[in-house]
């Protein structure tokens, strides 16, 4: 790698991490606020997360890229049942609630707790961004899922996280690669695709070799800062 590819990749790295933080912080904002609305004892009732209730409608009124918002609990978390999401939606000019089967005896069961936006999250304890993909349970929107987990200490009490208008944020991401003076995309840790600058590389595909520099045309490659398992690469390589 050359000294300007690298600092290339590290500096477009960087503008993108300025574009995701704002994106996050609200995710992070909400995951304090399930904390304190815990007992730290015992279960956590439904109308102890008023507070959080109220901030997840009030920031979907201020967030133009979110499309849902909200708190997903683990198993047995909340008291009454196994399975509770306090989600919102934009619909129209408002927020409403989302209301998904989570009966796992009902044939059409939303089982959010092996969705790798759940999984990862709370196994690796860090922030995860899932997709784009199409969201055929939610939203039927072609989305981006950013979550971070909520512990109490040692205990899992569900993700905080929200469902982005993807296109929107592509759009952002876009013009970061567009400075660049070659080809560039964003990447996650599966080598999928998440913006890119050239028609050579397919949003949502995943790159048939691996992501090394040297290595098929690859010039750069530099995490983004975060936490989220997103790079940046730079070269002339084809999807």
């Amino acid at each position: 790698m050359t000294a300007s590819a690298e600092r290339d990749a590290t500096d477009l790295a960087s503008v993108v991490a300025d574009i995701v933080e704002p994106i996050f912080a609200p995710i992070e904002a909400l995951a304090a606020r399930v904390r304190e609305c815990g007992p730290g004892h015992a279960r956590m009732r439904e109308d102890d997360l008023a507070p959080a209730a109220a901030m997840v409608r009030s920031t979907l009124a201020k967030q133009p890229l979110y499309a849902g918002f909200g708190f997903i609990a683990d198993v047995g978390a909340v008291e009454g049942s196994d399975h509770f999401m306090l989600w919102w939606q934009m619909r129209g000019s408002g927020a409403a609630r989302l209301r998904l089967t989570l009966d796992p005896s009902h044939p059409d069961h939303y089982d959010y707790l092996v969705m790798p936006w759940f999984t990862a999250a709370r196994d690796e304890r860090r922030r995860v961004v899932h997709g784009p993909y199409v969201d055929f349970s939610g939203s039927d929107l072609f989305t981006l899922t950013m979550t971070m987990p909520v512990y109490e200490g040692d205990r899992f009490l569900g993700i905080t996280g929200a469902d982005l208008h993807y296109l929107d944020l592509e759009r952002q991401l876009v013009r970061v690669l567009r400075s660049a003076p070659g080809d560039a995309c964003v990447i996650n840790d599966e080598g999928r695709v998440i913006a890119t600058n050239t028609a050579c590389w397919v949003v949502s595909s995943r790159l048939r070799q691996p992501v090394e520099v040297g290595v098929g045309g690859v010039t750069g490659l530099a995490p983004v800062p975060g936490g989220y398992a997103w790079s940046v690469v730079t070269g002339a390589i084809s999807a």
